[in-house]
């Protein structure tokens, strides 16, 4: 095929080669109508002579041209020129996924296209289409890492071809279905975490290659490829919510190496205050023990005193023993007084009333309560300061 470059199709003018597409060649192009960068998909000679060949693209430029969807590369045109047949497409800045691989090292980083991904392949899917020919070549990023599908699978196309992206029964019998895109997706995935594709008719383990790599990782990337299509996920979003849970117990600084450069990271400062001796409350809580303290030395003790001792009257009773009378007798009754003994008033005497008592201790025991009360409020003081500091 000859060289394309600063040559003319249509309105578009050739600028660069940017890429190999196997069927087409693929060229960054310019639009001087309306000043736009756009992306050139030229069918090489060899397969536009095929007259079928050449209505399969044209045809899916024309189906590709409908969608309307964040994750799918938009297509604005589509003709020929001479012997050859393009597409138009819109321009990707950050240039195919093959070619950046590397970026997307880290599984947390690796999930985002994916995710991605899953968008655009459900839309398709939901529009009873399948793309069939999935692989890192024609994923294409967009300024903000964002995966834009292209290149879909033509309707009827032979999918004899071998690839690391193609599932067994799409290279041997020519099935497609969401099964085989979910197989791609598993390979893609491979890749990111790897740095190149996984091996034709085999599937190695990830872990083997980066031990770091957690079990459930391995085992999303290794259901996904399962050789076997019943055992693999059944959908692209199964495999995502798959791929999501076993990335949950990551650490937040893989979170954080995630975040888009530019976009402010949200953190939340708590303020901690310093944890000393609460001298304070200790304090407090010393001075109401001493004002319960005097309040049961001074009261209590002379409460006990108001009990008969030995040397206050006793009321007599009515018989008392008689220690020396012999046991063969009966106890003789002692005749009670006339006038029963008076016992002491209350008040009377030296010994001060309980009341009296507790009026004494009173002053001691607020002055106690108040030094406590103004040692509690200068720690709060001393709290609040430190606070607002």
């Amino acid at each position: 095929m000859s060289d394309l470059v600063n040559q003319t199709l249509g309105q578009y003018k050739v600028v660069e080669l940017l890429d190999d597409g196997g069927e087409s060649l693929i060229y960054r192009g310019y639009q001087p109508g309306i000043n736009r960068t756009v992306l050139l998909k030229v069918l090489k000679p060899e397969v536009a002579a095929d007259p079928s060949s050449k209505q399969q693209f044209l045809s899916q430029a024309e189906f590709v041209s409908k969608m309307e969807n964040p994750n799918i590369l938009p297509l604005y045109d589509a003709g020929s020129s001479e012997d050859f047949v393009y597409q138009v497409e819109g321009y990707a800045e950050g240039g195919p996924l093959s070619k950046r691989l590397d970026e997307f090292h880290n599984p947390l980083a690796a999930l985002s296209i994916i995710a991605g991904i899953t968008v655009g392949l459900e839309y398709l899917h939901s529009k009873g289409h399948v793309h069939g020919n999935l692989n890192p070549a024609n994923t294409y990023l967009s300024d903000t890492k964002e995966p834009l599908l292209s290149d879909f699978n033509y309707p009827g196309q032979s999918s004899e071809s071998i690839s690391p992206y193609r599932a067994p029964e799409q290279t041997y019998s020519g099935v497609i279905n969401q099964q085989t895109d979910v197989y791609a997706l598993g390979a893609i995935l491979y890749s990111m975490l790897i740095g190149e594709p996984p091996p034709i008719g085999a599937v190695v383990s990830p872990r083997s290659r980066r031990p770091d790599l957690s079990d459930e990782v391995e085992r999303v990337v290794l259901k996904s490829m399962n050789q076997n299509p019943d055992y693999r996920f059944q959908n692209a979003r199964e495999f995502t919510t798959a791929l999501q849970n076993a990335l949950q117990p990551n650490d937040a600084q893989a979170a954080v190496a995630l975040q888009p450069s530019g976009s402010p990271v949200v953190t939340q400062t708590v303020q901690i205050q310093e944890k000393g001796t609460p001298w304070g409350s200790i304090l407090v809580g010393v001075l109401l023990v001493l004002a319960v303290a005097v309040i049961l030395l001074v009261v209590i003790p002379p409460l006990r005193g108001d009990s008969p001792d030995d040397s206050a009257p006793v009321a007599p009773t009515q018989t008392q023993v008689v220690e020396d009378v012999p046991p063969t007798e009966a106890p003789l009754p002692t005749p009670i007084p006339d006038a029963p003994v008076q016992l002491p008033e209350p008040g009377d005497g030296d010994s001060p009333s309980l009341g009296d008592r507790i009026r004494d201790a009173c002053p001691s025991a607020a002055a106690i309560a108040v030094l406590g009360f103004g040692s509690m409020v200068y720690s709060e003081n001393r709290k609040r300061k430190a606070h607002r500091e």
